[in-house]
C-alpha cells in the first residue's frame, strides 16, 4: 500500500521534479509524509518548500512565492530521489536484436532512450551515472526539458576488449577491414572498430582471434 501511495505521488510530483531547465523558483509540497532515508517512520503529515532545487525548509504551513509549483500530497509519501550509479540508458531501452539493426540511426535510439529514462524517473529515479554508451543528446535534450527523465551523468564511449561486452562486431563479420555497413554510425558514443593485429595480441587473445577466422 505505501509502495503504491508513492507511486501514485511520483507520477503526480513528476512535472515539478524533472528537469533544471525552465523549473520555477520554488516548489511548495504540502500535506505530504516524508521519508529522510534517516528514520525508519514517515514523518506525520508537513509540507516540503524547494527553492532552487534544493530543500529550504520542513514545516506546516508554508508559503511559496508568487508563481511558485505548489503540490497537494494529500498525505500521500515523499521521499528523496533515487540515484542508480550504473546504468546504459540507450542499450537498456531497446532489445539485443534491435542494437543490432543496421537502419538504427543516433536519432532513433535517441527516441527509444527518451521513453526508457522517462520510466526510470517515475519509478523515482531522479539521478544516474550512465557507465557507457550514446547519451550525449538524451541528457541534452532532458536539461532542455525536451524529454523527462533523470539528471544524467555521462561517461561517453564504452571501452572493451575484443570480444568483451562492448564489442558490437557479430562474430560471423572479419575483423579487419569492415564494410561501412558493420561500423558504428556517425554520432554515436562507441567508435568504429579498427583493424585487429594479432602479432600484438597476447597468446589467449590470438587463440580466440584465430579460431574467429577458421569460422568465418
Amino acid at each position: 500500500m505505501l509502495f503504491r501511495s508513492l507511486l501514485a505521488f511520483l507520477a503526480m510530483a513528476v512535472p515539478a521534479l524533472a528537469q533544471d531547465a525552465a523549473a520555477p523558483a520554488d516548489t511548495l509540497f504540502r500535506n505530504v509524509r516524508i521519508f529522510d532515508g534517516r528514520s525508519d517512520r514517515l514523518t506525520e503529515a508537513r509540507d516540503l518548500l524547494v527553492r532552487d532545487n534544493r530543500i529550504a525548509d520542513i514545516g506546516s504551513g508554508l508559503t511559496a512565492t508568487a508563481g511558485a509549483t505548489v503540490v497537494e500530497g494529500r498525505g500521500r509519501t515523499l521521499m528523496p530521489g533515487l540515484i542508480d550509479v550504473h546504468v546504459h540508458l540507450t542499450f537498456s531501452s531497446m532489445p539485443l536484436a534491435a542494437l543490432f539493426r543496421l537502419d538504427l540511426t543516433p536519432a532513433s535510439a535517441e527516441q527509444e532512450a527518451a521513453k526508457g529514462s522517462e520510466a526510470m524517473l517515475l519509478r523515482g529515479f531522479t539521478s544516474v551515472r550512465d557507465a557507457g554508451g550514446p547519451v550525449f543528446g538524451l541528457k541534452a535534450g532532458i536539461d532542455r526539458g525536451r524529454y523527462r527523465g533523470p539528471r544524467i551523468r555521462p561517461s561517453g564511449a564504452t571501452i572493451s576488449q575484443t570480444s568483451g561486452h562492448g564489442d558490437f562486431v557479430p562474430p560471423t563479420s572479419p575483423r579487419a577491414d569492415l564494410p561501412a555497413s558493420n561500423r558504428a554510425p556517425s554520432g554515436w558514443g562507441r567508435p568504429s572498430l579498427p583493424t585487429v593485429a594479432t602479432t600484438s595480441l597476447p597468446p589467449c587473445a590470438k587463440t580466440s582471434a584465430s579460431a574467429r577466422a577458421r569460422s568465418s
